[in-house]
């Protein structure tokens, strides 16, 4: 569904989104629905325009790591974080390259 909103800024993204799960409901569909925009998501929870809307987080244990179980409710984070951290993207990794490719350009300027 994040497809049928390209093109569109946040609000009207949104909104087009809302209509069509609106018309889902309508029709009578089992449907899976997953987003990133965990604030509208729970928008639409607290709302509870949608009547047989419902969502379901994926549960966290102790160590905030995913336990492929889910519990009802609406995530708070995407865990982006932990998955930049696991292919190697953190501020701290990311700063520690430019300061590395800053180096090695003036490296060549000094020996001249």
């Amino acid at each position: 569904m994040d497809e049928l909103c390209s093109g569109t800024n946040p609000s009207e993204g949104e909104e087009i989104f809302e209509l069509v799960v609106r018309m889902l409901t309508r029709l009578k569909p089992q449907a899976l629905i997953t987003t990133h925009f965990l604030a509208f998501a729970a928008r639409l929870e607290h709302e509870k325009k949608i009547g047989d809307l419902r969502f379901l987080q994926v549960q966290l244990g102790a160590d905030q790591r995913a336990t492929y179980q889910f519990v009802p409710g609406v995530a708070r984070t995407s865990l982006a974080g932990q998955a930049a951290a696991r292919l190697g993207v953190t501020g701290e990794q990311l700063m520690s390259l430019i300061e590395r490719n800053i180096a090695q350009a003036a490296a060549p300027a000094r020996r001249s």
